[in-house]
């Protein structure tokens, strides 16, 4: 099995090549579900967080009393439907995951990366629903936090469990196993591009990091303007200054979020459930610590300094690569317009006052551009290993001259 850049050569199979797994369409639709799953489940988590709803069912592993899959939202209010159907998102998706895991084992074995890959998958899975029933049942910001980031870091996994399935992955080691040539577009990649798509992958991460923390402890608004920081490049740097600035940019019409049980498991059959989003009484915010204005300002310093500059690294790579194969153009241009386009709704955020669609959007696509970095890695990594070139005893086809018949 070849892919489309290979030359036609008589395939002679060896003892190498045969322990390699097979590529199986039915496991790459499998782990591309998965990969889309995953994320619906990652924005449904960052949809929870922005409307404030985290602990709007307050026990856990039942909902009200009640098990996962009864339909809990057709009696409660908008709090209750979000946080109930992201625990049913995580279930379906758990359910993909042991899908795949199983499918990995039957099909192609167990000492293949690939099936390995899929199992600790779904052993990331337990623990990132474990992980959220402890946020409820301790009422733990600092669980919160971590639930958050630690599910970006499985949709990163999800995404390494599809590159591993996929054809462009399993031929190109058939073919470097097998001896077979393809054409120069296919690799090899220099190790400066490998090691700007990892150091793209690390920021990437801090970033996500930094987010979680400002989305759940309430640091969004700790510099409440956008591009400019306090209407210039750093901080204030005394307490009184900041208060004045805080109060004068508006900083006051924030609200903090509501994150505490409104009633016991069961007053909700009572009637007795206050609407998280609808009936609480929110109150201003204060200005904010020194601690949230400096973890604010480090991640709008990765996105507009650090990010870029390793995103200008990563396409100056990737156009000395010549030929370069497309499996990593494409993703390198889609890096750059997700960026783009994040950097946008990081500014609406905060022009916006923190509208939860606008917030929620913002965290969904820093998943997204983690998944295509992550793929990016993958490939990059997978063409150095194995470089693959025409064969020197392939020599370019000529074109031939037509031939003109005279009468």
């Amino acid at each position: 099995m070849t892919s489309s850049d290979e030359v036609s050569r008589p395939h002679q199979p060896g003892a190498a090549s045969a322990a390699l797994p097979p590529y199986h369409r039915g496991l790459f639709v499998l782990s591309v579900v998965l990969v889309v799953a995953t994320f619906i489940l990652v924005a449904s988590g960052g949809l929870v967080t922005s409307r404030h709803a985290g602990m709007a069912v307050p026990d856990w592993p039942t909902s009200f009393g009640r098990w996962l899959l009864l339909p809990v939202w057709l009696w409660s209010d908008l709090a209750v439907m979000l946080e109930h159907n992201h625990r049913l998102k995580g279930a379906l998706g758990g359910i993909l995951a042991i899908a795949m895991a199983a499918g990995c084992l039957k099909i192609i074995g167990w000492r293949t990366a690939v099936t390995k890959l899929a199992v600790a998958v779904l052993v990331l899975y337990i623990v990132q629903g474990v992980m959220g029933g402890l946020r409820v049942s301790e009422v733990s910001r600092t669980l919160a936090v971590i639930h958050g980031v630690f599910g970006q870091l499985v949709f990163a996994c999800t995404v390494l469990v599809a590159v591993t399935c996929s054809h462009w992955w399993l031929s190109r080691r058939r073919a470097v196993k097998a001896g077979v040539p393809m054409t120069a577009r296919a690799g090899p990649v220099s190790r400066p591009m490998v090691v700007f798509a990892w150091l793209l992958v690390a920021v990437l991460v801090g970033q996500l990091a930094l987010g979680a923390v400002l989305r759940h402890y309430g640091g969004a608004p700790a510099i409440p303007d956008a591009p400019a920081v306090y209407g210039g490049i750093l901080p204030p740097g005394d307490r009184a200054t900041l208060e004045q600035q805080f109060e004068a940019l508006g900083g006051s019409r924030f609200v903090y979020p509501v994150d505490d049980p409104q009633a016991p498991p069961d007053a909700i059959e009572r009637g007795e459930r206050i609407d998280v989003l609808g009936g609480a009484e929110f109150v201003a915010a204060a200005p904010p610590t020194w601690a949230m204005v400096w973890t604010h300002y480090a991640h709008r310093v990765g996105a507009m300094v650090l990010l870029p500059v390793l995103l200008v690294g990563l396409l100056i790579c990737v156009r000395r690569e010549h030929p370069v194969s497309e499996s990593l153009r494409r993703p390198a241009i889609w890096l750059l317009v997700l960026f783009a386009i994040q950097v946008l709704l990081g500014f609406a955020v905060i022009w916006s006052q923190r509208h939860p669609e606008i917030a929620t959007g913002h965290q969904a696509l820093g998943a997204a551009i983690l998944g295509v970095a992550v793929l990016i890695v993958a490939r990059a990594s997978r063409a150095r290993a194995c470089p693959i070139t025409v064969a020197a005893d392939q020599p370019e086809p000529r074109r031939q001259a037509p031939k003109v018949e005279v009468a």
